[in-house]
Formats: C-alpha cells, structure tokens, sequence
C-alpha cells in the first residue's frame, strides 16, 4: 500500500487494525500479508492509502483519494487521503468535538464524519479488482460497509467564502454526511466556540503560496488566529497545515506534502 510521504505511521495504524497477518512501514507506504482477498478490505477500508498493489498489479484502479463524493472543489483542495492522514496524526476519533475553521468545500469535515461514523471511506466507488477473472463477487457484496457502536459526532465548519460553504455542502450530502455537520460564516480571526462546547480538535489547511492567497500575509494570518486561539479556545488541540518555514505558534512540525509543496503540519495545545 503507498501512502504520501509523512502518512505512513497512520496507514499502518490502518493496516494492522484491519487484522492482516504481517505489516511494517516502508519510505512510502506499508507492506503486508493477509488472508485471500484482504486487498479488498485494504481498498475499501484504509483512508490514507493511494494504491494498493498485490505482487505489483494495481488492485485499485483511480487513486484511492478518489472517494466519489468530492465532484466539486474550493480554491485550495486537499485530497482526501492527505485529510484522513492529518486527522489520524492529530489523533482524532471522533469523540471530541473538532472545528474546520477554513473549511473551504469541506474536505477535513467529510472525512472526520465518515471516521467518527465508522464508514468505509470507499463505500461510493469502484476498484480495479472487481474487473480482475478471479473477483469473488459475492464475498466482496458481503463485505460490511459500517462498523457499529459509534457515537454521533459534533462536527463544524466555517468559513467567510459563501461560496465555498455552498460546495461544502453539497459535497456533504454526496458524502450522505450532512445532517451530521453545523456549517457557519466565519472569521477563523474572529469568533468564539458556543456557550458549553466542549474543547476538542481545531484544523485548516491555511492558504498559500501558488494556491490562494499572498503567501507574504501568511504569517500575519497565523499571528491573528493564534491570538484568537488563546483569547477563546482554552485547552483545544489544533492541527494547521502550511508551507514548510512559516515563523509562528509553538507546535509540534510534522513535515507533509500537499500537491507537490513542501509543507508542515503543525500540532499543538492551547494553553
């Protein structure tokens, strides 16, 4: 199974909980041993994974970030893979509240209901292997798409572009996640959590460089957010994704890639 570099300590989190008999991280992925057909588990269940190849044949066909649901895009897309992976490094399940507060067309936001609801984040496509000779059809239709005993979580996302709100929600009901969601008009600079919400996971991907933006005001951005942070979301964790060397919030720097830029993933607390 490949993987975007920095991702492969999350998707072999994935793999072993999937139960397959063998699994070690290699630089770009994780390889693994399993019963007969364990890559269609692999295909339909793993969420940071791009491919997965049996003895090098392509068992997925399109790359696994395409999950069906995301047929339109804001300015700054994520993929969806790359999303699953910053919420699994930040340590997030779904029982804690988590706030997008640049949620653009709500990639981070499908993705964490689909975890916290224990669906299969490849439940809406199709794979390469079911067109292979030795497709078992009818034990790939018994493979469960859920998982049961979740919690319903509380996801929000806000953002000042309406527009974008509009793509995260429609991009939402695709997903069948929607009723799950609160969706609100923002300032990331500016507001304060709901009287009685409890602290939980902040995340955005900022904007910059190439893709939104003057990357020359990305460290004024930081400074203000931060700020906000400290005045009304005491004892939140954060996960904020930038490029590679921006100056700001004390934070663990988890170095990623998106879309070819060096970034950083910056994980902290609020104190």
């Amino acid at each position: 199974m490949s993987c975007a570099p920095g991702l492969e300590p999350v998707l072999l989190a994935e793999v072993k909980a999937l139960a397959l008999t063998t699994a070690r991280a290699v630089p770009g992925g994780v390889e693994a041993t399993g019963p007969v057909g364990s890559y269609e588990l692999c295909n339909l269940w793993l969420r940071t994974a791009s491919r997965v190849s049996v003895d090098g044949a392509d068992s997925s066909g399109e790359l696994l970030y395409f999950r069906g649901y995301r047929q339109e895009i804001g300015r700054a897309p994520l993929r969806e893979t790359l999303a699953a992976g910053i919420l699994g490094l930040a340590g997030y399940t779904g029982a804690a509240p988590l706030w997008d507060v640049m949620c653009g067309s709500g990639t981070f936001l499908i993705e964490a209901a689909l975890l916290a609801l224990g669906r299969a984040p490849g439940a809406q496509r199709h794979f390469a292997f079911e067109q292979w000779p030795s497709h078992d059809a009818r034990r790939w239709a018994a493979r469960p798409r859920e998982r049961t005993g979740v919690v319903a979580p509380v996801i929000i996302g806000s953002d000042l572009n309406a527009g974008a709100l509009g793509i995260a929600r429609r991009n939402a009901r695709r997903a069948a996640v929607f009723e799950h969601l609160t969706l609100e008009r923002l300032d990331a600079t500016a507001f304060a959590p709901a009287v009685g919400l409890a602290p939980g996971l902040m995340v955005a991907n900022l904007p910059y460089g190439i893709r939104v933006g003057d990357e020359a005001e990305l460290p004024s951005l930081v400074k203000r957010l931060h700020a906000n942070l400290q005045r009304h979301f005491a004892g939140w964790r954060y996960a904020f994704l930038l490029p590679a060397g921006v100056e700001g919030a004390p934070a663990q720097r988890l170095p990623l890639q998106n879309g070819g830029i060096r970034c950083e993933l910056w994980l902290g607390q609020v104190g």
